[in-house]
């Protein structure tokens, strides 16, 4: 029972001598958080999914964790002069950089008109080369987008 008490008593003086030392830490700034990834800052992260205005993924690029239910108020990062890069319509090559959730990118807003899946991890270099139902090409047509698995009634 002794022996208990002491090990006891050296664990709560441990513990008590480590506590001011985490305290001293975080408040000298010596310890930061780890780095988030930040939607719309130009730069294609992990889980985001990555819009380009030309194939190759190359130029503009518009990035975001978040479904988008119309392109039409958005512009590509980068952009000068915002009416000259609208996002709506100009997509060439995209990027699903989610490793769980597959991306719908649809030609209409709201998860209108016909919709294009991209798996996990999933790019398209060059959208010139990936067909729509209507015979013609999926370039510069994508209008919202979606993860799917989410609770958007839009997004189906």
């Amino acid at each position: 029972m002794h022996t208990n008490v002491m090990v006891g008593t050296a664990i709560r003086r441990r513990v008590g001598m480590a506590i001011p030392v985490i305290i001293a830490i975080v408040s000298l700034g010596l310890w930061t958080a780890p780095a988030q990834a930040s939607s719309g800052d130009g730069v294609c992260d992990a889980e985001e999914t990555c819009l380009y205005v030309d194939a190759y993924f190359t130029s503009w690029i518009y990035d975001t964790f978040y479904s988008t239910a119309d392109y039409s108020s958005r512009t590509f990062n980068g952009c000068i002069i915002p009416w000259t890069c609208p996002l709506n319509d100009n997509v060439s090559s995209l990027k699903n950089l989610d490793s769980t959730k597959q991306a719908k990118y649809y030609t209409n807003a709201y998860g209108s008109g016909y919709g294009h899946i991209v798996k996990p991890l999933g790019t398209r270099s060059n959208l010139t080369t990936v067909m729509a139902p209507d015979g013609g090409s999926f370039n510069d047509r994508f209008s919202s987008s979606c993860w799917l698995g989410t609770n958007y009634y839009w997004c189906l």
